[in-house]
């Protein structure tokens, strides 16, 4: 068989054996950054229908048993913010709910003042 043949019949095989016929290229980094705590957003038509917390990344927005699963389905994109820590990624995702209010989440009453202690 010749090395174009062999070439070609690979070509095949690896593109048979792919998901929308490609891959997905990070900087390693950001690869290493996705298994942070995040905040995501699942957006259909272009709107936030759900705002939610990863306490690792990218495993428990897709993972098989979310509970808004269906929402992740028939979403248009994800967008997924790493943060510095849980903690922040709990003060964004709450900042994030506040101000858009998606449908799916359920609303958040603002935050009490603290009282002043003298």
């Amino acid at each position: 068989m010749s090395n174009e043949r062999q070439r070609e019949q690979f070509a095949a095989e690896v593109s048979y054996c792919l998901l929308n016929q490609q891959g997905f290229e990070f900087r390693a980094q950001d690869f290493t950054d996705l298994m942070r705590p995040s905040v995501y957003l699942f957006l259909k038509d272009g709107l936030p229908s759900y705002i939610g917390l990863s306490s690792h990344g990218v495993a428990r927005t897709a993972g098989a048993n979310h509970q808004k699963a269906s929402l992740r389905a028939n979403a248009d994109r994800i967008l997924i913010y790493p943060c510095k820590s849980l903690a922040l990624a709990h003060r964004l995702e709450r900042a994030l709910i506040l101000a858009i209010q998606p449908p799916a989440n359920k609303r958040l009453k603002k935050a009490p003042r603290p009282s002043r202690v003298m």
